[in-house]
């Protein structure tokens, strides 16, 4: 078998980038999420269904279905914070307007720190970007899994 490494560091180029000269994008250095945390999401994000007692004596209709999904307010930021703040791990060639580098504090500042960094230099469209990135990056891709097979 070759396994793939998703806790390794790898590159990432924004969308709206990748067709700019190499010298002009940032490069975004994001890693898979441990499995622990990768864990903790799905457990965050999964729906919640509130059954009645009744619709599970009747299991076969569910006339009296009734369920919702509970999600809180800010409970999408949180997630986004808790996922940029594992597997974000430096940026390369990030400027202000007039040139100047801006620093990424990296993966062990403290939060406090890399919630303020986030919110100044990322707008949330990049966030939502680089955290999905993060996210996808965690599970072996269909390709990845046919190819860590082993060959006879």
């Amino acid at each position: 078998m070759k396994a793939v490494d998703l806790l390794s560091e790898r590159p990432y180029i924004l969308e709206a980038e990748r067709s700019l000269p190499p010298e002009e994008q940032t490069v975004f250095w994001i890693r898979g999420l441990p499995y622990d945390t990768y864990l903790a999401l799905q457990e965050k994000t999964a729906p919640v269904m509130r059954l009645p007692a009744r619709a599970l004596g009747r299991a076969k209709g569910l006339e009296d279905f009734e369920g919702e999904i509970v999600w809180q307010s800010g409970q999408r930021l949180r997630l986004e914070f808790e996922i940029l703040s594992k597997g974000l791990v430096r940026v390369e060639n990030l400027k202000t307007p007039d040139g100047r580098v801006i620093e990424y504090p990296g993966p062990n500042a403290p939060e406090h720190v890399k919630k303020e960094w986030l919110a100044r230099w990322l707008p949330p469209a990049v966030r939502v970007e680089l955290a999905n990135a993060i996210v996808e990056g965690s599970v072996a891709t269909e390709e990845e899994e046919k190819n860590s097979g082993s060959s006879s």
